[in-house]
């Protein structure tokens, strides 16, 4: 139950993480330079 449980979150922190750097580099200037 808890490996799963881990698992489950360093997939989701991984998946979040490349979510983050996509849009970083698509829209860095419209995000962050409002």
């Amino acid at each position: 139950m808890t490996y799963t449980r881990f698992l489950a979150m360093i997939a989701t922190s991984t998946v979040v993480m490349f979510g983050l750097m996509y849009l970083n580099t698509y829209a860095l200037d419209h995000i962050f330079y409002c």
